[in-house]
């Protein structure tokens, strides 16, 4: 087999898996503090526990897709993803039935769009380092070079 279409397939579902966690995290960590917020307790019953595992796997595909487009702007990205998580995260909220008082709807709602450009800087920030060590490694192999 070709080996860079070996590392490519490889670095795809690294990053499929990546999102995977990271969005399961989120949303079980949202439907914590959505619960206890509205219903004062925390209540988690197993069945819920495979809707946000499908969400996130739905959500993980489209973003891994999303980002593997190169030519997209980095801006148009990260507006895609918060778009895209807070999406599915009103999603799980409205299926699980979290979002069932409308006292408390825009307060959670606002900690929901908070969270999610949580992730949005996140993701700012960790593609923005990475891209200045590749450049920084860059510049240390041409300085090494010229002398």
């Amino acid at each position: 087999m070709n080996k860079k279409l070996v590392k490519r397939c490889y670095l795809i579902l690294v990053r499929f898996m990546s999102f995977l966690l990271s969005l399961f995290a989120v949303y079980v960590g949202c439907y914590a503090v959505i619960s206890l917020g509205v219903f004062k307790q925390y209540i988690f019953p197993i069945n819920y526990l495979s809707i946000l595992f499908f969400t996130a796997c739905i959500v993980a595909a489209i973003l891994t897709v999303v980002l593997y487009f190169d030519k997209i702007n980095f801006i148009v990205q990260a507006v895609l993803i918060y778009v895209i998580v807070t999406i599915s995260i009103y999603f799980v909220g409205f299926y699980t039935n979290c979002f069932t008082t409308d006292k408390n709807f825009w307060l959670f709602s606002l900690i929901i769009n908070l969270i999610g450009l949580t992730l949005l800087f996140g993701v700012i920030i960790i593609k923005r380092t990475l891209e200045n060590r590749d450049l920084n490694k860059k510049l240390q192999k041409y300085q090494e070079r010229d002398k």
